[in-house]
């Protein structure tokens, strides 16, 4: 799989996990149909993203997205832990 060190070079660790959680807050996400079906979807609109979610030449979103959403959801986690650290006091 892709996923594989094998396949990446330049591996660092992402550094703040508050950044992707900006992108995803930064997200529109809207429900929509598509011009030739009926089917109901949820997604974001491209144009409205932050760069690093589309492809070089901006058609698609890119595996990144994947990442990011990792990312955002460990900031979460992060913002979680010290909220019960808090009340539990």
């Amino acid at each position: 799989p892709v996923s594989s060190p094998q396949f990446k070079r330049d591996v660092r660790p992402l550094g703040s996990t508050k950044d992707t959680l900006d992108i995803v807050n930064d997200l529109e996400v809207v429900n929509f149909k598509y011009h030739w079906e009926a089917k109901d979807h949820v997604g974001i609109i491209l144009e409205n993203s932050h760069p690093i979610l589309t492809t070089e030449d901006g058609t698609k979103v890119d595996v990144d997205i994947i990442g990011v959403l990792v990312g955002a959801i460990q900031e979460q986690q992060k913002q979680i832990a010290e909220l019960k650290e808090q009340i539990n006091g």
